[in-house]
């Protein structure tokens, strides 16, 4: 039987406590290379072709367990794209504030996170003209099946960010962008980024009808497709 939830993501987390215990500083610095490694591979894959915008990515910056994002950042921003992190607001929601090396960086008041400084657009803003699109999104998780579900942190701020996302999508009178919304029916490709031993079994934790999957999984040894 699949595991809650709670139970399975908790274990999780005690797994990963445990394998930072032993990291040195050395580790955490290949570690970060190789999640920057795999990530991009896969994101050039996916990032739209002709058109003379930047494109627009979202990632987020790692906590002290997650899989490490901090060259990733540093990744993306050298490979030109307007790079978005994002910041949480009440009620679960979320907004985005572009990423560059050196931003200030405060500890959320709602999210055991840190995040950036800066003016915050919502998804509305992203997408609509002017707006920087979005094509692409790195997520947390702390685990992903064989079938791309995926474990989310519990908070509920991705499950209403991507239900947002998925109706902007498949709504007619969306607007449209340059960049994620130009091609008709184009969505935005999500890639959740874990541990390789955090890639497990399809049934291994309960799915909820709001899950949305993801089109890849990124560790540090690979990215794997899902769906194809």
């Amino acid at each position: 039987m699949p595991a809650e939830k709670a139970e399975f993501r908790s274990a999780q987390r005690t797994r990963r406590r445990a394998e930072a215990a032993l990291r040195t500083g050395d580790d955490a610095a290949r570690l970060g290379a190789a999640f920057s490694a795999q990530a991009m591979g896969w994101l050039s894959t996916v990032l739209p072709g002709g058109s003379a915008a930047a494109p627009s990515v979202a990632c987020y910056l790692s906590a002290r367990l997650e899989p490490p994002t901090g060259a990733l950042l540093h990744s993306l921003h050298d490979r030109g794209c307007t790079v978005l992190v994002p910041v949480c607001r009440p009620g679960h929601l979320m907004e985005w504030v572009r990423w560059h090396p050196g931003i200030e960086v405060r500890r959320s008041t709602l999210a055991p996170v840190d995040e950036p400084v800066g003016p915050g657009a919502g998804l509305a803003e992203l997408l609509g003209e002017g707006g920087p699109g979005l094509d692409a999104m790195f997520l947390p998780a702390t685990a992903v099946d064989s079938t791309g579900n995926r474990l989310g942190q519990g908070g509920g701020y991705y499950d209403r960010f991507l239900a947002e996302l998925a109706e902007a999508q498949t709504t007619e009178a969306a607007p449209a962008t340059e960049t994620a919304q130009a091609e008709s029916g184009r969505t935005v490709p999500l890639a959740a980024l874990v541990f390789e031993s955090e890639y497990v079994p399809q049934g291994s934790f309960t799915v909820d009808p709001f899950d949305r999957p993801v089109d890849a999984v990124v560790t540090e040894h690979r990215w794997r497709l899902f769906g194809k």
